[in-house]
């Protein structure tokens, strides 16, 4: 048996239609938690009896009813009695039983799993380059969110489907994660869940040890309705101000650090002095509210400051001298080695020219 259930949710009491259609494929009713085990419309005095009992139908009335092209209304003991096989009226005919719930009803409704879908929700971080501010919400309403679905990471969205505040926004997608958490990775092409070999510099990885790989699962790169979390980018900004996103502008607390990048922050060549144009940020005192406030400043990387060349030319000389050293090193081994030789050479010569004497006088 192929079970089709349809819910309504009036007042009380609470109303839920289980239609049964005879197949020839299917015996059971694999949904609502296999209640129903090889179920016909003959059996359906005896099901009616005992579906009170089960766990799933506990405190529930149940009434059983057999449906017609005309409109349903003819109760199947009824159609037995007139001589109507309920078997072969099966075939045409659904049998449709009417379940009226009491308190049970919220607390014995069969999950997600035993084949009711719960209305997905989907948590959009939206994030502004241009304000500095970022804004997390939720759509229930999976016809909201289906503009992106199909999409890849990288790619520009129109946001009008959304809600009227977003209309004229433009969102780019940059990430996401689905419902178990794993997340999105660019450049996997596929709406699934895949396990790769990642290594370092990988993303959706953390190399523990040098060298080290690690097979991960990882999430494709395209939009499904799997994804819990999907993180965009204010590319175009809309008409209307969106609060807590695009309403006021974040100034940034902190400028840069590094000599370099303060040049080229500020334009300025080598002749001019880096510390003049340091961002300095005024600070009030928490522990006194009437102190005056005072300002810092971070201090400056890679700042080429006198001390810092000569610093350079002491360790220049250092290596020189080192350098030196090494060679005069070197040739007093170089003659100490040849000297070593020599009298290792002469000391051969010498027995060689003892045993020819000895030979020689021998003879």
């Amino acid at each position: 048996m192929a079970v089709r259930t349809s819910l309504a949710m009036p007042e009380k009491p609470q109303v839920m239609w289980i239609t049964w259609h005879r197949t020839s494929k299917a015996h059971r009713a694999r949904d609502l938690r296999r209640s129903v085990v090889g179920v016909g419309v003959e059996s359906v005095s005896a099901m009616v009896d005992r579906s009170c009992a089960h766990p799933v139908w506990a405190g529930w009335v149940v009434a059983g009813q057999l449906s017609d092209p005309t409109g349903w209304g003819v109760i199947a003991t009824t159609a037995a009695q007139q001589g109507n096989h309920p078997s072969s009226a099966s075939h045409s005919h659904p049998l449709r039983l009417t379940l009226i719930a009491d308190e049970h009803f919220t607390r014995n409704l069969p999950s997600e799993r035993e084949g009711h879908t719960q209305p997905t929700t989907m948590k959009l971080n939206i994030a502004n380059p241009a304000t500095g501010q970022q804004k997390s919400i939720e759509i229930d309403d999976e016809r909201r969110t289906r503009i992106f679905y199909e999409k890849r990471m990288g790619q520009d969205v129109e946001a009008d489907a959304l809600g009227d505040e977003f209309k004229g926004y433009t969102f780019r997608i940059s990430g996401g994660n689905d419902k178990q958490g794993f997340p999105m990775k660019q450049g996997v092409l596929t709406p699934k869940r895949v396990r790769l070999l990642l290594g370092e510099g990988h993303s959706c990885f953390r190399a523990r040890r040098v060298g080290e790989r690690k097979r991960k699962s990882v999430r494709g790169c395209i939009v499904a309705s799997d994804i819990a979390a999907l993180s965009l980018i204010v590319i175009k900004q809309g008409d209307n101000d969106i609060p807590g996103l695009t309403d006021t502008v974040l100034p940034r607390r902190l400028g840069p650090k590094r000599a370099t990048k303060i040049r080229r922050f500020f334009n300025l060549t080598k002749e001019d002095d880096v510390r003049k144009f340091v961002v300095r940020r005024e600070v009030k005192s928490a522990k006194n509210p009437d102190a005056k406030p005072y300002t810092k400043a971070p201090k400056i990387q890679r700042l080429v400051t006198p001390i810092r060349l000569q610093r350079r030319r002491h360790l220049r000389s250092l290596n020189r001298r080192r350098n030196e050293a090494q060679k005069v090193q070197i040739a007093e081994y170089k003659e100490v080695v040849a000297k070593r030789q020599a009298e290792r050479k002469a000391k051969l010569a010498a027995v060689k020219s003892r045993k020819h004497a000895a030979a020689v006088a021998q003879h």
